[in-house]
């Protein structure tokens, strides 16, 4: 340590100074090459932890937009109008990364969100700009989504084969799923529980006309509304019109087979 120390003679005080000055100097020189370690071991350690953030980070970000790229190009591929939920790009990401592309697409004003879970890829008119969603593409969409069927009912179903020219601003449909309320715009879609009979009954062309009629009411149809149920039913063979008409109540029955001109 640079001063010794001689064990048969008694130290004098001038001695015992050195010595405690050369240990304390020996201390401080220990203390100050260790912080100096810790504290270039500490740059060390930080530096590292920002080039690992860097790279998680920019490599996070080109698979976010990988993702994003994909989501958007399969959305330009169905085309304007098309309505979707994230479940259709499950095949792409997870449902976090799926989500928050969509988002991304959102805040980007490339697609909008019509409800909880459900978007649309807007249509576009040159003088009136961006159009309302159509129904039919929201309740498939609906329907994808929870994996269940849905058929046209009540007023909606009379517009859809022209028995009725109004679009009823409450738009109802039969499914085999939840009841349950949807507000889209100015429409509320309205999704009835129903059995599988009634289903069956309310399938294809014949199917609707037997909704639309039940809507109707018996008392309501006139000269105008029979020529309207033949048109609407034009090309449906006998056969087909008795498969169909099983399930139906008597009196649209014996009026839809009266008036296409089959025997009851």
């Amino acid at each position: 340590m640079g001063v010794f120390l001689d064990v048969k003679e008694t130290p004098n005080p001038i001695q015992l100074s050195k010595i405690f000055i050369t240990i304390c100097k020996y201390a401080v020189y220990q203390i100050i090459c260790h912080n100096l370690l810790y504290f270039l071991w500490q740059i060390v350690i930080a530096f590292c932890h920002k080039i690992v953030v860097y790279f998680v980070a920019r490599g996070f970000l080109i698979m976010r937009k990988s993702v994003v790229d994909a989501v958007k190009k399969r959305i330009v591929a169905h085309g304007r109008g098309w309505c979707f939920t994230p479940k259709h790009f499950l095949d792409l990401d997870s449902d976090t990364g799926v989500r928050s592309a969509l988002s991304r697409l959102q805040k980007d004003k490339m697609i909008r969100r019509l409800a909880q879970g459900i978007y649309e890829y807007p249509r576009e008119h040159k003088e009136l700009g961006i159009l309302p969603p159509q129904i039919d593409e929201v309740v498939k969409a609906v329907a994808e989504k929870n994996g269940t069927k849905v058929l046209p009912s009540g007023a909606y179903a009379a517009n859809l084969v022209g028995l009725t020219e109004q679009v009823p601003a409450k738009v109802i449909f039969l499914t085999n799923g939840p009841s349950k309320k949807l507000k889209i715009g100015k429409f509320e879609i309205i999704f009835r529980t129903a059995s599988e009979k009634t289903l069956h009954a309310a399938t294809g062309k014949v199917g609707l006309v037997i909704q639309a009629l039940k809507n109707i009411g018996k008392q309501n149809i006139d000269t105008a509304m029979r020529a309207r149920i033949r048109m609407a039913l034009a090309g449906i063979s006998q056969k087909e019109l008795k498969k169909n008409l099983k399930y139906a109540p008597q009196w649209i029955r014996s009026l839809i087979l009266e008036v296409v001109g089959g025997a009851q």
